[in-house]
């Protein structure tokens, strides 16, 4: 029963009875057999537990950063060494989330 109120929903839209119809599809509306076979690829999670006491440490003082100015850097030097880890093991190249201008303010960046 609901897919005979689906189906007819569907012809309703397209047909051309108040002018051009509201759905244009490009391909059939018909459900494949089979999906793609793609898979996400789960990076690893990176600082979670300095992001962790960093939002506790805002929470506690109401927001105000010069009072969680400990917390803050902890957690900005481990970004920076995580992000220094990825770019050594070629991640981050691979994955292409930076543009070329960045990439070198990053490489810079890294330098000792």
């Amino acid at each position: 029963m609901k897919h005979n109120l689906s189906a007819e929903k569907v012809s309703r839209l397209l047909s051309r009875e108040n002018g051009k119809p509201v759905l244009k599809p490009n391909r059939p509306l018909i459900l494949k057999d089979s999906v793609g076979n793609r898979k996400p690829r789960k990076g690893e999670a990176s600082c979670v537990t300095e992001m962790s006491l960093l939002m506790a440490c805002w929470k506690q003082n109401n927001f105000v950063d010069s009072l969680c100015s400990n917390e803050i850097n902890t957690f900005y030097t481990c970004v920076h060494k995580a992000e220094r880890q990825k770019l050594l093991s070629g991640e981050l190249i691979e994955n292409c989330i930076y543009t070329q201008t960045s990439f070198f303010q990053l490489i810079k960046s890294l330098r000792p």
